[in-house]
């Protein structure tokens, strides 16, 4: 939805470039946006009336926002990266990630949360039989 924010955010926008040259190339070039969705974009925007006379402003604040959504997947995307690298030396993270449906963000999480899972008893019965532990035994 951002590249249709970006590229169009004024409904006249989409209507003027025409049904086929929006909806195929986005459909294409997006894996996020199906066909149908595009489609049905277009048929919003067709039956829009929009706005009038504050086109500028409105520019301006979707502009904003668009910049501050993306400083925010920035920041969470930077975030995530450090995450990793501090527990992925872990005894406890490895453990962790070895549970099937368990992945960075659960296992970093539960680590936050109690602390180190090695302090557990059942950390040892899980390594003697070679399995994970469940995790609702931890609690």
């Amino acid at each position: 939805m951002m590249i249709i924010l970006k590229n169009y955010p004024f409904p006249y926008q989409i209507r003027k470039m025409g049904r086929s040259c929006f909806i195929s190339p986005l459909a294409k070039g997006n894996p996020c946006l199906s066909r149908k969705r595009t489609e049905e974009i277009y048929k919003l925007a067709s039956s829009s009336v929009g706005i009038t006379g504050e086109e500028k402003s409105a520019l301006f604040e979707i502009e904003s926002l668009l910049n501050e959504l993306e400083g925010i997947k920035r920041n969470i995307g930077e975030v995530n990266i450090e995450a990793q690298n501090i527990l992925s030396s872990r005894d406890d993270y490895s453990l962790l990630m070895s549970t099937p449906g368990v992945g960075p963000v659960t296992a970093s999480s539960i680590i936050a949360e109690i602390g180190d899972i090695t302090n557990f008893s059942l950390r040892k019965t899980a390594r003697q039989s070679q399995r994970p532990s469940p995790l609702w035994l931890l609690s």
